[in-house]
């Protein structure tokens, strides 16, 4: 076959004839009219005579003297990233170990164009450096705050107080009604409240002194945990509990580092005890990083309150996205007729930012966010699989989870999640309706199989043409055969189809596309070989339920020994699990496992702190080799490239555990 004479292939041989007749023709120049330097002949006849600029590596781009010197070029190669080429008289050195020298001609030189560091970016490096070791001890002394809108007393701060000069801003704030409407629609979600307290210093001071800070280190409630009535209520105002129409319950740093387990579970007792004194005054309620919080605890808590219109949970540890179908029931437990909706929910799932990665340590591999180790399944379907369920749930109570600044929807885009607006748009579409039946179900297929594509965007880019379907030998076909078009009479199977089938999850009762299950799992059951299969967002459920970093499972033994008894979980009755707190003697469990944390922090072979410097389970060398189903491997959040959003395709990347920061 004849070789096409424009292609890269042919120019690189005509060049290679074309060197081979230079040897008889000695006055050749072998740069006449090049513009880079392909053959073994032209670089080195581009590097003989100083004409070159570029990756030794490859191809050589040739700068002819006359013209580098008549236009500075910049260019981006090899030597020197972003350097200027400029002529010079004297012979010198290349840089990059390239020391020939040469009698004549012009030889160009790198100067570094790198502009130098702004002030913001040296502020920021000052800052990083000196809070080096958080959350250690002794650290609240170096942050301006100690907790959301709470002000570090030690911090002394450089510039003068800059006083608000907003005739508008002053007066609008001084009116107490404008104000408290302000704060709560602010307090709707975390992130509008934070944005606005941070515009100005006044901002922050409103918003400081219109909410009540529970401080879940120290253990102080505004003295609600006190008796409001009977011989044991205080007498003094001041001694009487309060609540604020904003409460934030929120552990507060200290100088001697974090609560001891023991503490944890004594100050969320009394947070148990406060709120069952003055349920009925609660009307805003912001929950931050709660230790030893549950669902089955919030069950007991929310229905007390009749009051409550906003319900704030932010990063408690073992409140995670699957918890959030059941946090949207718990809202709509015990509310009044034509009230069942009155509370809006801002929900912030637990999510996993450390430890830091290191190159070479078995124990910090990266990849985590949704799950703290590898789970051997792709987080992204799973994820979807309980969006495609929540957001519909969601909406029906009018909760809304889908803004950029409702704390749900950011931490879809902080976790696993692509294109999240155009993939909620594709599974919210209504079913296609049209008087040719066949016409709207072909229109409904191609719904689902965009749903599909978007959900499993890391793998198809959102094309539908990418759904590949994989059979397994032994196995049969999942697809709808359909007539071959190429071939008459034959039959091919529709590559896209088994995405779109619906099965009915064992575990949820839910009917799902077949993109949110395990094909293996498909094929089990389809043969009967299981009679059982559970969706990706079941699978997902049970593996955050059984998560071990961090003491998780000793914490939710320790909350099942509170809560759970010889007639089961106590669902109702807040009163009766204040009791049983004393009865069954939680503390001393709380006890125990605090002791548990030193031992592992202090003895043993290799000890560390597995609260505040836990470990991942280490990568086998069969995940590592690929043998153990390597491409279901849970990816990681990948670095968002400028213009490119998210690198999705990184597959190098797949031998993380589970779905990393």
């Amino acid at each position: 076959m004849a070789c096409d004479p424009t292609s890269k292939k042919a120019k690189k041989r005509a060049r290679e004839h074309a060197a081979a007749a230079a040897k008889v023709f000695k006055n050749h120049d072998p740069l006449c009219g090049k513009t880079w330097a392909v053959t073994e002949e032209e670089k080195q006849a581009a590097i003989d005579r100083g004409l070159a600029w570029g990756n030794e590596n490859g191809a050589i781009r040739v700068v002819h003297a006359p013209d580098a010197q008549a236009n500075p070029v910049v260019f981006e190669g090899g030597w020197g990233i972003g350097g200027v080429v400029i002529p010079k008289t004297e012979p010198t050195e290349w840089p990059d170990g390239i020391s020939t020298k040469y009698e004549e001609g012009k030889i160009p030189e790198w100067i570094n164009t790198t502009p130098p560091k702004t002030e913001e970016e040296l502020l920021k490096e000052r800052v990083d450096k000196a809070l080096v070791g958080w959350p250690w001890k002794g650290t609240p002394s170096k942050l301006v705050s100690t907790a959301p809108y709470t002000f570090n007393e030690n911090v002394q701060f450089t510039l003068p107080k800059a006083t608000q000069s907003s005739f508008l801003f002053a007066k609008l704030f001084s009116n107490d009604v404008v104000l408290e409407k302000v704060c709560h629609l602010l307090f709707q979600h975390h992130d509008a409240a934070w944005k606005f307290s941070a515009t100005c210093k006044e901002a922050w001071r409103i918003m400081r002194w219109n909410i009540d800070t529970w401080d879940m280190t120290e253990g102080y409630f505004h003295n609600c945990e006190r008796p409001r009535t009977g011989e044991a209520a205080p007498k003094d105002p001041f001694d009487q509990g309060s609540v604020a129409p904003i409460v934030m319950v929120t552990p507060v740093r200290r100088e001697t580092g974090p609560a001891t387990y023991l503490e944890q579970m004594q100050n969320l007792h009394k947070l148990c005890v406060s709120i069952n004194n003055f349920a009925d005054y609660f009307q805003n309620l912001q929950l931050h990083r709660v230790p030893f919080l549950t669902t089955d605890l919030l069950s007991l808590l929310i229905p007390k309150m009749r009051n409550l219109k906003i319900l704030g949970i932010y990063k408690c540890q073992l409140v995670h996205v699957g918890e959030t179908m059941k946090l949207l029931d718990i809202i709509k437990t015990d509310r009044p007729l034509e009230r069942e909706n009155q509370v809006s929910l801002d929900f912030y799932p637990n999510f996993h930012l450390g430890p830091v990665e290191e190159p070479g340590n078995p124990y910090s591999v990266g990849a985590y966010g949704v799950t703290w180790d590898n789970w051997n399944f792709d987080t992204t379907r799973a994820v979807w699989c309980l969006i495609i369920q929540i957001i519909p749930k969601a909406r029906s109570q009018g909760i809304d989870f889908e803004s950029k600044h409702s704390m749900f929807r950011q931490w879809m885009e902080h976790g696993p999640c692509h294109e999240i607006e155009e993939t909620i748009a594709a599974f919210m579409t209504p079913p296609a309706h049209d008087e040719d039946e066949s016409k709207a179900k072909a229109m409904n297929i191609e719904i689902l199989k965009k749903v599909a594509a978007m959900v499993n965007y890391r793998r198809t880019g959102g094309k539908i043409e990418k759904l590949k379907q994989v059979n397994r030998l032994g196995g049969g076909s999942l697809g709808k055969t359909k007539q071959n078009p190429r071939k008459p009479g034959e039959a091919e199977i529709d590559p896209a189809l088994w995405a779109i089938t619906s099965h009915k999850c064992t575990t949820c009762k839910e009917k799902l596309m077949g993109i949110f299950f395990s094909y293996t799992h498909i094929m089990e059951r389809q043969t009967g070989l299981s009679p059982h299969i559970s969706c990706a967002g079941c699978l997902l459920n049970s593996v955050l339920r059984k998560e071990a970093d961090h003491y998780k499972q000793e914490k939710r033994d320790i909350m099942r020994s509170w809560l759970v008894g010889p007639d089961g979980l106590n669902k109702d009755d807040l009163g009766k699990a204040l009791a049983d707190y004393h009865n069954r003697q939680v503390v001393l469990q709380a006890k125990q496992l605090a002791d548990q944390h030193v031992i592992d922090s202090t003895t043993g072979s290799d000890p560390y702190d597995r609260e505040l410097n836990e470990r991942q389970k280490p990568i086998t060398m069969k995940e590592r080799s690929g043998k153990t189903t390597a491409l279901q491997r849970s990816p990681e959040i990948y670095n968002q490239a400028p213009g490119t959003g998210y690198d999705y395709i990184r597959v190098e990347r797949y031998d993380g555990h589970g779905l990393g920061d």
